[in-house]
């Protein structure tokens, strides 16, 4: 079980044990194999609710049928489950934190302890431009029109900041902890992030910090 989110280890009513990894083209990372029934209710121990989100947060591609179909489970959901949904989604290493870090190890080719080592690499800015790009392009607009009903009842969930957060926190500050000078082709992504990141964390007030090296502010 390990690298799984610890929402995952205590909502899901399936053996994990019994899963194992599938590498799918253009995917994040490597994630468990599709059930065989794709149409299960959202209560069947078959297929946690929780597990097909995993999916998702890890790049699972999937076209506008399915994701208006999970749309219209999470719509359904009573306010109690869509409360745990959010949870299982933005908690303390839940889903949204162990996916962001995870697809970042899948794209780099690397561990997390490794992060620090990117832009030393020749192809690493580029490498870390692509992977931010396909975050915000790809990945977080499926999330947000597959989540929109929860987003709706619940106006604080943002699953577009919640991504972004931990992007900055499990990966940017990482990556930028050995930069030493500005990096004008990431000016973009170091904005994006700063401005819609925005909270009163200590993780904050960090990344701001080292987002002042890459400007050249310092």
């Amino acid at each position: 079980m390990k690298g799984l989110p610890d929402a995952v280890l205590f909502r899901t009513n399936v053996s994990l044990s019994s899963l194992s990894p599938l590498e799918k083209k253009h995917s994040f990372m490597a994630r468990p194999p599709a059930f065989a029934a794709n149409r299960t209710s959202l209560n069947s121990p078959s297929l946690p609710f929780e597990l097909k989100m995993l999916n998702v947060l890890q790049g699972q591609e999937m076209g506008w049928e399915e994701r208006q179909e999970l749309a219209q489970r999470v719509a359904a959901l009573p306010t109690h489950n869509k409360k745990k949904l959010i949870d299982f989604i933005e908690g303390t290493r839940g889903a949204a934190e162990s996916a962001v870090e995870s697809n970042a190890c899948k794209s780099f080719q690397c561990s997390p302890v490794q992060f620090g080592e990117i832009l030393s690499r020749e192809e690493g800015v580029d490498q870390l431009s692509e992977h931010f790009q396909t975050l915000v392009s790809e990945l977080i607009p499926t999330l947000e029109s597959i989540l929109y009903p929860l987003q709706t009842s619940h106006k604080h969930f943002s699953i577009r900041r919640i991504l972004l957060r931990c992007f900055r926190d499990q990966v940017l500050l990482r990556i930028f902890e050995s930069v030493p000078s500005r990096i004008p082709r990431l000016e973009h992504l170091v904005f994006t992030v700063l401005f819609e990141s925005h909270d009163n964390s200590q993780e904050y007030d960090r990344f701001e910090q080292l987002a002042n090296v890459i400007l050249g502010r310092e």
